[in-house]
């Protein structure tokens, strides 16, 4: 979820087919997004960042196989913001786990509304 989008009207009509984004369950969102970005901010960088950095720490952790993101980019900012190799040390992996374990992500990925109307 960007990190701005904090409220449903933020939200452009095409995200708010996506549950995740409806007000209920949009405010469960806004609560992770803010946790990680307290981190981020303590790092210097974006939450995109952090994201990437820890699905990068992943790979081979926990039993895991190799992991490689692979993030969408459509301006040279985010390119260039996806590309920079952010470190995390183990303390900050285990914050992001820690965030993850005490606030759930709610919603699906999948849109939903549209194909209901139709």
């Amino acid at each position: 979820m960007p990190s701005q989008v904090m409220k449903y009207e933020d939200i452009d009509e095409h995200m708010k087919r996506y549950s995740r984004f409806q007000p209920e369950i949009l405010e469960q969102n806004v609560k992770l997004v803010r946790a990680v970005e307290r981190l981020a901010k303590q790092k210097n960088v974006t939450v995109g960042q952090i994201a990437l950095a820890w699905i990068k720490a992943q790979s081979n952790r926990n039993g895991n196989d190799k992991i490689m993101p692979i993030p969408g980019a459509t301006k040279e900012g985010r390119v260039k913001e996806n590309i920079t190799d952010i470190q995390m040390s183990d303390e900050d992996l285990e914050k992001v786990d820690k965030i993850l374990s005490s606030i759930e992500s709610a919603g699906s990925r999948d849109a939903f509304m549209a194909d209901e109307a139709e």
